[in-house]
């Protein structure tokens, strides 16, 4: 009897152990993902487009320390995805949702709009303007594509938060779509009131200079990404046009010289990044 307890004993601990070392290793592993899929390393600024009570743009400038919460007006035109029409930001996200997009994607329109690299998303219909605060708990159950990495570097930069209504900075015009009052922010007045916000200061310091080398089937992106590039602190030197082959939409960073900036390109204008010793150039961005 008493052998049959002992085998019993040492039966349940075997389990608990295996069950255990699942465990750890699934939490590894998780950790090892969400490191693995971290959107900022908390040294460049940061944006994210927000959904909830309100559209929001969120910016982490990381050299004022500052979190800016810009309220985007609901009747404001936003381009859909490349040449497919301006619709609300409303409309775009029931146009996602029709294609199927289990999550729908806004990141495309809020960086067209505002002209700075978007790779943050957050949804949380329980927030809005006035209440903004990135949640853990949403980190955990995915209403973000942030990470617990992203969620304690941006917790930096909690304590200091500016809040403005895009309209109360910018006078938009006005457009009259099936009986309805649209809003239309030109990209100028947009560049020249946010610019000293979305200005990075590491990327301005390291005085890269672009060369943007286009699809001729592309031509309507090159202004986005010349405003993008600018908008952020660094410099188009040149731009040129040419016939690249089909449109693959695929971009391609080719850099003087590999450096810190590498991964940033990656996320910023998804990219692959390859280098060119020769280049005059510390980035050709080829627009295929």
């Amino acid at each position: 009897m008493r052998k049959n307890k002992k085998t019993t004993y040492k039966t349940i601990g075997c389990v608990a152990f295996i069950i255990i070392l699942l465990l750890s290793l699934r939490i590894i592993y998780w950790f090892f993902g969400q490191w693995q899929n971290s959107l900022w390393n908390g040294r460049t600024n940061l944006a994210i487009a927000f959904k909830g009570k309100n559209y929001l743009l969120i910016y982490i400038n990381k050299y004022q320390r500052k979190t800016y919460v810009i309220k985007i007006p609901t009747n404001a035109l936003f381009q859909y995805k490349s040449g497919g029409g301006e619709y609300t930001l409303d409309g775009i996200w029931r146009l996602e949702k029709m294609g199927n997009n289990k999550k729908p994607d806004l990141r495309f329109s809020f960086q067209n709009f505002f002209a700075v690299p978007i790779v943050g998303q957050y949804e949380n219909e329980k927030m809005g303007f006035d209440d903004f605060d990135i949640k853990l708990k949403d980190v955990l159950f995915e209403k973000t594509n942030l990470t617990v990495f992203d969620y304690f570097n941006l917790k930096k930069f909690s304590s200091h938060i500016e809040r403005f209504n895009l309209s109360d900075r910018i006078v938009p015009e006005k457009k009259i779509i099936k009986d309805e009052k649209n809003l239309i922010f030109k990209p100028e007045d947009i560049d020249e009131v946010l610019r000293d916000i979305f200005n990075d200061l590491l990327l301005s310091n390291s005085k890269y200079n672009f060369k943007i080398l286009a699809n001729n089937q592309r031509q309507s992106e090159i202004n986005a990404y010349r405003r993008l590039i600018n908008n952020i602190g660094w410099k188009v030197s040149d731009i040129e046009i040419d016939d690249l082959g089909s449109r693959k939409n695929v971009n391609k960073c080719i850099v003087q010289e590999n450096s810190e900036y590498d991964e940033f390109l990656r996320k910023s204008f998804s990219c692959g990044v390859s280098k060119n010793p020769a280049s005059r150039y510390s980035v050709t961005l080829q627009i295929l």
